[in-house]
């Protein structure tokens, strides 16, 4: 059976063209990721798969 724990915070350094994103905290019912082009909302996401976090959509 897949354990599935919940992302509450996340931080992100040196990646892509992520400096440092500072802690991020994510809310517990919902969350949006929101920004102009080109301001880094995929690397974020990339981010968390390079790592081997999923992240689910419902």
């Amino acid at each position: 059976m897949l354990k599935c724990e919940k992302l509450i915070k996340f931080r992100i350094k040196s990646f892509k063209s992520i400096k440092d994103t500072g802690w991020c905290w994510l809310a517990s019912d919902l969350t949006i990721l929101a920004g102009k082009n080109e301001s880094g909302k995929s690397a974020i996401l990339e981010a968390f798969r390079v790592n081997g976090t999923v992240v689910l959509a419902h």
